[in-house]
């Protein structure tokens, strides 16, 4: 992992923010106004480079792009001007997309430094890289060191009375140099010049919590052997992340939804002598009082109503809520139809008292 007595932010020997960014690093085009998915491919390429060819006309052209797949990651930039291009294998797999793309675009402008060129733009299809570069240039947000090698070059040759800008355009719509360079990219994991990159601390999380979600599985599987066994027959394998996690939930609720997935009622908590329901003379169970029990038969009705599933699919359909970590259709109807059967099966035991 890398380490760094000083954050790269604060080795800039300039004022980031005396530069205007927003002038320099354009995230937008300005002929499309509405959403890629609504707007045609000719239609886009047709507004592209419309604006290519009215704002950039007396501008060299320079595309970059970066390509990531299970082979590998590669980038590079192409000079429309020379029809030069160059391609770079990036040799560290936890470098990711974004990197890989800001890497190009880092490249590029390190090689307009060896040109004459006095009036460049750079065009790359990641939106993402160029508010990334946006946020640590204007705003100071931190960010890759990728970003930081780009704004300081941009600086130097800003000074050096370069002018340089930095444009997004979409993908794939047919603009020549940007599918030019995009073949480049995809060439570079066979014959690209190997650049080893020293990968951001966050880099490694994907990797950390992959194997710490190996190690949980297997644990998981280890331990459901004895215990759990109720839950692991509807589960396959842990959770990445708590079904909670997007809901509104009360303390209470949420205790009653572990229960119900763990199959856990007062006989088993040791809150009642009796394992059998006090209604029906039968077991207790999670599928008891979701299926039979009389206690609950009309909330049960209303659900089977409103859900429109039939009584014989209950079964099925019970399995594919717990299964999917209560992120199924009529899941929040379902923890509603548990907690109002607990809370009568608790008002049915406190009357019988």
């Amino acid at each position: 992992m890398s380490q760094f007595e000083i954050l790269p932010q604060f080795l800039l020997s300039f004022d980031v923010k005396s530069l205007p960014w927003d002038n320099i690093i354009l995230h937008r085009v300005n002929t499309i106004n509405e959403s890629k998915a609504k707007l045609s491919i000719n239609d886009l390429k047709k507004r592209t480079e419309d604006m290519i060819d009215v704002q950039f006309s007396d501008y060299i052209k320079i595309y970059t792009d970066g390509s990531k797949t299970r082979d590998g990651s590669g980038c590079a930039f192409y000079d429309e001007a020379t029809d030069f291009g160059a391609k770079f294998l990036i040799e560290n797999p936890s470098i990711p997309v974004m990197g890989v793309e800001l890497t190009a675009i880092n490249e590029a402008v390190h090689y307009i430094e060896s040109t004459p060129y006095h009036k460049i733009v750079i065009f790359t299809d990641s939106r993402s890289s160029l508010q990334h570069l946006l946020g640590c240039a204007k705003d100071g947000s931190v960010g890759r060191n990728e970003a930081y090698l780009i704004i300081k070059c941009i600086h130097k040759l800003i000074r050096n009375g370069v002018e340089v800008r930095l444009q997004w355009i979409p993908s794939h719509v047919g603009v020549r140099g940007n599918e030019f360079v995009d073949s480049l990219a995809s060439k570079a994991l066979q014959n690209g010049i190997p650049l080893d990159i020293v990968p951001h601390y966050i880099d490694h999380l994907p990797k950390i919590k992959n194997d710490n979600f190996m190690k949980f599985k297997s644990y998981f599987n280890e331990c459901s052997q004895d215990i759990g066994i109720w839950y692991r027959t509807i589960v396959d394998e842990p959770p990445r992340e708590p079904w909670f996690y997007s809901r509104l939930l009360n303390r209470n609720d949420l205790v009653i939804c572990f229960r119900t997935t763990t199959n856990k009622f007062n006989f088993i908590m040791k809150k009642r002598d009796d394992p059998n329901c006090t209604r029906c003379e039968r077991e207790e169970d999670l599928l008891h009082l979701v299926l039979e029990c009389k206690i609950n038969e009309k909330a049960r009705l209303d659900f089977l109503k409103e859900t429109r599933c039939s009584t014989g699919d209950f079964l099925f359909f019970l399995h594919q809520i717990l299964s999917s970590g209560f992120t199924a259709e009529f899941s929040d109807r379902f923890i509603s139809y548990i907690i109002d059967s607990l809370n009568l099966r608790s008002e049915y035991y406190k009357n019988a008292r």
